[in-house]
């Protein structure tokens, strides 16, 4: 019985931790403010959300889990979202697993959000090998890239965004498994603009990025800024 009750405690305990917020929330009137920032420049070709199927999300990163090594596992330390463009033009975001977080290295994973023939417009994760991913990576720094620092008056702008692998294990943890009666399906990522008045130097007028996980019956969670614009 004492037993029981410890493990109950040690268990109470770790939920309670793991319900602590690990990720600064950007307040929604900052969200609406910072993609209308982005929408008012007109940028051809841009695109401002994502909605990405959770399950299929999670469970494409957990394959790649599953049958890396112990030495692969030990080296991932990022996740990033690269800022990607196809032959066509189309504009997207893109993610990486990563020991490194602005170059890319030999055990790294690649991944692309694809469209589905879905009525609810959800895109799905597909794995991809480094050659197509970096040319996709390569046409957004060519072609959509130099109108972005013109139209932003900003020398430098945003191809990757990076975060701790940890933050987003915890994001899935807290939203799809500890709130799972909150219905969390799919994850939001939403394209924004930053104020040239930013706290942080490094993000004045650049584009970055918020996640939300969202409910069709509850609608979505807050944003939550955890990433690291570069360059």
């Amino acid at each position: 019985m004492e037993l029981e009750k410890l493990q109950e405690k040690g268990i109470n305990k770790l939920l309670e931790i793991l319900q602590i917020g690990f990720l600064d929330i950007m307040p929604e009137e900052d969200v609406v403010s910072r993609r209308n920032n982005l929408q008012n420049l007109h940028i051809k070709n841009m695109k401002y959300e994502f909605s990405v199927d959770a399950i299929d999300f999670i469970s494409k990163i957990a394959k790649f889990y599953e049958l890396a090594t112990i030495e692969i596992k030990k080296e991932l330390e990022y996740f990033k979202v690269h800022f990607i463009q196809d032959e066509k033009g189309i504009f997207s975001i893109g993610f990486s697993l990563s020991s490194n977080e602005k170059s890319n290295e030999k055990n790294d994973s690649f991944y692309r959000i694809i469209s589905t023939q879905s009525t609810e417009k959800i895109e799905v994760l597909k794995k991809i090998d480094r050659v197509d991913f970096e040319k996709s990576t390569s046409l957004y720094e060519t072609n959509l890239l130099p109108g972005i620092k013109t139209s932003t008056k900003t020398e430098k702008n945003t191809q990757l965004i990076f975060y701790k692998i940890k933050d987003m294990y915890l994001f899935f943890i807290n939203h799809f498994l500890l709130n799972h009666e909150s219905g969390y399906s799919k994850l939001v990522f939403e394209i924004i603009k930053f104020e040239e008045t930013s706290k942080d130097p490094n993000n004045k007028n650049k584009l970055g990025l918020v996640v939300r996980a969202e409910s069709a019956s509850k609608g979505k969670s807050e944003s939550y800024d955890f990433g690291t614009v570069y360059p």
